[in-house]
């Protein structure tokens, strides 16, 4: 019953955007004294949640018997006075955000939210201070306006309209707020592949393998990209997005796969100003193999969002797989082949360094616009098509298992 009245879910200070919420309360400062009891807390008494709202809660230096430590929110029915909600957080010199989604509320249930003095239960001689308290509140979306109907048909409108609505709010989140906004997320890929075209050059290497330096680079930081980017999209997909998920409408799945998109449209375009570049400065540039050129392009994506999905599940059950990630992500920079050719490698190295799928999507990609570089020993498109089967069967299996563990 709870799960459906209310939900409460600890959001990121950094990443609030309160335009359209309306301050109903403050309080500063907050003062509750220790008393021998194991719910002492602070109440807000002269307040009620409203059906379908959503609450931002801000809670600025909350101390504890004068330290830092774990506190409990709790939204409680005052009628029955029994908790409906309970959130643990650690407090801090800095503001605590939570979100606060109530759905239907009966008319008989009158609920409030309370901050208790330490862990719920264990508040005993336990004193509270709060340097500010603010409540934020706003009317939820009317659902009824995204109904849809219940067949194919409908459930592609419905995937498409989220989509297109995360696509826009990741673009927003990122570069909203910048001077330069989405110019800037091209400007960074540009200049990252510029630099290492323009080092390359200056020590006298204008052509690898027959290829010219540009394209060359170009061909390997764009594979490396998508397939890195995507996969860490996907593994922050969720943290980064908790409070959408709420909706009913929207799953990990559709956020994965809408940042994964938003990857790989901001590549394309860096890459197509990199080429408008090169052809200005009369550097040609043709696909000699339209399939292999495609193919490789496809499966960079694919394999992306598969190795996304698949290893952000993994990460719900061992978070330290969250943390090597950006470590493995450095590595294979220079197991790649990124920036050099495959034949710099000792020869026997390469059939194990081949297992690699970024460094063969590479190799195939430069052959593609390329009559020199040889693929037949380097692209394996089985391995590649069964690597991605795999790792987006898996994913899948293991993000439907972390359903319960997220609480979704």
């Amino acid at each position: 019953m709870s799960e459906s009245i209310v939900k409460m879910i600890s959001h990121d200070p950094e990443n609030l955007d309160l335009s359209q919420f309306k301050l109903i309360s403050f309080f500063r400062p907050v003062v509750v004294e220790s008393k021998n009891f194991k719910w002492n807390a602070f109440k807000m008494a002269d307040f009620f949640l409203e059906s379908r709202h959503d609450y931002i809660l801000k809670i600025k230096d909350l101390k504890i018997n004068s330290s830092y430590d774990v506190f409990t929110i709790g939204v409680y029915d005052t009628i029955k006075n029994r908790s409906i909600a309970l959130l643990d957080l650690l407090s801090s010199d800095v503001e605590s955000c939570i979100l606060i989604i109530s759905r239907d509320i009966p008319s008989n249930v009158k609920l409030s939210v309370c901050i208790y003095a330490g862990r719920v239960g264990q508040t005993s001689n336990n004193d509270l201070a709060i340097s500010e308290l603010t409540l934020y509140s706003k009317p939820l979306f009317q659902r009824h306006s995204l109904k849809f109907s219940q067949n194919c048909l409908g459930a592609f409108r419905c995937t498409y309209t989220v989509m297109i609505a995360l696509f826009l709010r990741e673009t927003y989140s990122l570069y909203g707020k910048s001077r330069f906004g989405y110019i800037w997320a091209l400007l960074r890929d540009v200049f990252t592949v510029g630099l290492i075209i323009i080092i390359r050059m200056l020590i006298g290497i204008k052509f690898e393998k027959g290829l010219h330096i540009v394209y060359f680079v170009l061909c390997g930081f764009f594979i490396y990209f998508i397939v890195t980017d995507c996969i860490s999209k996907c593994m922050t997909a969720i943290r980064a997005n908790t409070a959408i998920l709420s909706f009913p409408h929207v799953t990990p799945f559709d956020l994965m796969i809408s940042r994964c998109i938003f990857v790989f449209f901001t590549n394309i375009q860096a890459s197509i100003v990199v080429i408008l570049i090169a052809l200005y400065y009369d550097i040609d540039f043709e696909i000699s193999n339209i399939a292999i050129f495609l193919y490789c392009i496809i499966s960079a994506v694919l394999l992306g969002i598969s190795g996304g999905i698949f290893l952000s599940s993994l990460a719900v059950f061992y978070p330290v797989y969250e943390r090597i990630w950006p470590i493995a992500k450095r590595i294979l920079l220079f197991l790649s082949a990124v920036f050099f050719s495959i034949d710099r490698i000792p020869v026997k190295y390469h059939d194990l360094i081949s297992y690699n799928p970024i460094l063969q999507l590479i190799e195939g990609l430069r052959s593609s616009i390329s009559h020199l570089v040889v693929i037949n020993n380097v692209l394996n498109v089985n391995y590649i098509n069964s690597l991605i089967l795999l790792f987006l069967v898996l994913g899948l299996l293991l993000q439907k298992l972390s359903y319960g563990k997220l609480n979704l």
